[in-house]
């Protein structure tokens, strides 16, 4: 089965990557370049796992449709994992535009998509 993970270098996601691997799954991650460039605190064992792992990184952003079509393409089943989990720490308008515009996106792309299963 092929699986893309949103939020994998979040420490449920990139666990749950590792499982699907171990279930068989080929996996494809989407990430935002800049975790991997800046890699902040936080995140430096998911990446670390990320990148151990043999998974598909498609670069792109919830925010961003064309990255979306391109992650989206070619896949079977979809787990949405990406968040922003700590709202106080950001603006709301930031909040709302990641958890509600961004899985808004995701949707949109994946309508596009006639091989996604739909449970």
């Amino acid at each position: 089965m092929r699986t893309l993970v949103t939020g994998a270098t979040g420490f449920i996601g990139s666990h749950l990557v590792e499982y699907l691997i171990k279930k068989g799954h080929k996996v494809r991650v989407l990430v935002r370049k800049k975790e991997f460039e800046k890699r902040p605190f936080d995140r430096i064992d998911s990446i670390k796992l990320i990148n151990q792992l043999n998974v598909e990184i498609c670069f792109g952003d919830l925010l961003d449709n064309n990255s979306l079509k391109k992650c989206v393409k070619n896949i079977d089943v979809i787990f949405h994992l990406a968040a922003i989990a700590r709202p106080m720490a950001i603006p709301r308008k930031k909040y709302f535009e990641i958890n509600e515009k961004g899985t808004k996106n995701l949707l949109e792309a994946c309508k596009r998509q006639k091989n996604l299963k739909k449970k």
